[in-house]
């Protein structure tokens, strides 16, 4: 028999509306919620178990990060500042090129710090030129860490330089000729046709799942995934009962291209393409419009907020309210870019939650700490596929909790009638963190990570970081500079094209 392993915290938060239990244990069994009962009797029970006091402290269901990139060394440690995400998005690279597993480790550790228990990786490219091998060290760097993780395989097979892809041979042909063709040559590290990308979904399923970490298909993003391959990621996903994640309408000039594309509606064009329904998610979704939220809603598609990021990259800011007015089911993440450079996921939260209310006096109201808590943890773990109970302190749920103390968000006084709940969303902190368990093993406790030590794992990543820069030759920081010009004026020209300021009106009609 397995054995047990006791909890007693000064407050257990439970089910979907955080109810205070206090005075409860719980006990953990084969990694899941054997019971939650009286500490009194839980103690008093005889039979060897492992014992563990939290005093002053909650404990709650662990946090899932629903749209991240497991960039240890961010964009910004790498040596180049936010920008509109068009113009960002070419200096991906100039860090050369990067260990997807000592970044991805360092990434996760420093989430699991922040009482992350799950993830959702969102395609990322480190520059290998070889998509198996770049899953493989993704999800072996997932393993070892201990964090539950949804990783993507990225899609990509068009609109390369610019998007819509129409666009891009006008783009290229204003360009230097030895410019063009050295932009023309640059690919991520994605799949760009369908047979490929099956035959690889498959392999990593046999070689490089685990009972905690799954490969999932991550189209780039509709403007850059041709009909025909999101048409087979989407049947083939259904098929195998894998999520999708993409990246959705993050800017403005995304939604340009997109209203372009699919004049219809992103999400009506994708179902003439293949199921969509709550195995799909999209990561930013700042400007999609009524209709695509009720589709999202009727079908259990998953928005991730990215509050922090989208600020960053001057992308604007999502309707929050009115998606969950419209009954959207959203989740939150980090996006690797968060607004003070960490993995503080309580506070992009809260910053995202600070966002949501529109200015008009008559507009939906702002989600609530329950609900904002919600999407922090059973709504990013359903977006993540991690299973009907994840994301839930219930009985028979996995064992993936945070303990917080609450001493921190107290501070010198707080109001006696004041709900746990409420506390930790508006006061709580990565720095209130003591305990963060996945799947009934403890990852972190009191500042301590038991699986790695982070600060070996901080030399590697820095060192990885140092050898990727030292390795971009000059020619290529000239070609990003030459082509960040370039695209300020292409973008520039394309947005008054299409009537973007009286677009920008019309899209924010949409949302009321």
């Amino acid at each position: 028999m397995a054995k047990e392993l006791r909890l007693f915290p000064h407050v257990v938060l439970v089910g979907p509306e955080f109810e205070e239990r206090h005075g409860a244990g719980l006990s953990i069994i084969d990694g899941a919620i054997a019971e939650i009962a009286d500490a009194a009797v839980l103690r008093a029970r005889p039979g060897e178990a492992e014992t563990i006091d939290l005093p002053g402290q909650a404990v709650m269901a662990g946090f899932v990060n629903a749209h991240q990139h497991g960039r240890g060394i961010t964009q910004f440690q790498l040596g180049f500042e936010d920008d509109v995400l068009e113009i960002w998005m070419p200096g991906l690279r100039r860090g050369g090129v990067l260990d997807p597993y000592r970044q991805t480790l360092l990434a996760s550790l420093d989430m699991i710090a922040a009482g992350v228990t799950g993830v959702i990786h969102a395609n990322t490219a480190y520059g290998l030129g070889d998509p198996a091998e770049e899953m493989r060290r993704t999800m072996r760097a997932y393993a070892d860490s201990g964090l539950r993780a949804t990783v993507g395989m990225g899609l990509w097979d068009r609109a390369g330089a610019v998007y819509p892809a129409s666009r891009e041979p006008a783009f290229l042909a204003s360009l230097p000729r030895e410019l063009a063709a050295r932009i023309a040559a640059r690919r991520p590290s994605f799949c760009a046709k369908a047979d490929e990308a099956k035959a690889l979904m498959r392999m990593l399923r046999a070689e490089c799942d685990t009972d905690r970490v799954h490969a999932a298909y991550a189209p780039a993003g509709p403007q850059w995934v041709s009909d025909e391959l999101m048409a087979a990621a989407l049947r083939d996903a259904a098929d195998l009962g894998l999520i999708v994640h993409m990246h959705v309408a993050e800017s403005w000039v995304q939604y340009l291209a997109l209203r372009e594309l699919y004049p219809q509606g992103l999400l009506a064009h994708l179902a003439t393409l293949g199921p969509v329904d709550e195995r799909l998610s999209f990561g930013h979704a700042v400007w999609l419009g009524a209709g695509d939220a009720d589709d999202a809603a009727a079908r259990g598609v998953t928005f991730v907020r990215n509050a922090g990021s989208n600020l960053r990259l001057h992308a604007g800011v999502a309707p929050l309210a009115e998606y969950r007015r419209r009954g959207v089911r959203v989740a939150v993440g980090t996006d690797s870019f968060s607004l003070h450079e960490n993995e503080d996921i309580l506070g992009e939260l809260r910053l995202a939650g600070r966002l949501a209310r529109v200015p008009q006096w008559d507009g939906p109201a702002a989600p609530g700490p329950v609900e904002m808590l919600q999407m922090l943890t059973r709504a990013g773990a359903q977006g993540a596929g991690f299973g009907a109970s994840a994301g839930l302190l219930i009985e028979g749920a996995p064992a993936d909790l945070v303990a917080i103390d609450l001493q921190g968000p107290r501070g010198a006084h707080v109001a006696p009638a004041t709900a746990v709940a409420d506390l930790l969303y508006y006061r709580a902190g990565q720095r209130d963190v003591r305990m963060t368990m996945v799947g009934g093993e403890i990852l972190y406790r009191d500042g301590r990570h038991l699986r790695h030590d982070r600060d070996a794992v901080a030399a590697q990543a820095a060192e990885d970081a140092a050898r990727g820069a030292a390795a971009v030759t000059p020619q290529f920081h000239a070609d990003v500079e030459a082509l960040v010009a370039a695209l300020r004026d292409h973008y520039a020209a394309y947005a008054r094209e299409q009537h973007a300021h009286d677009g920008a009106w019309r899209a924010l009609a949409d949302r009321a």
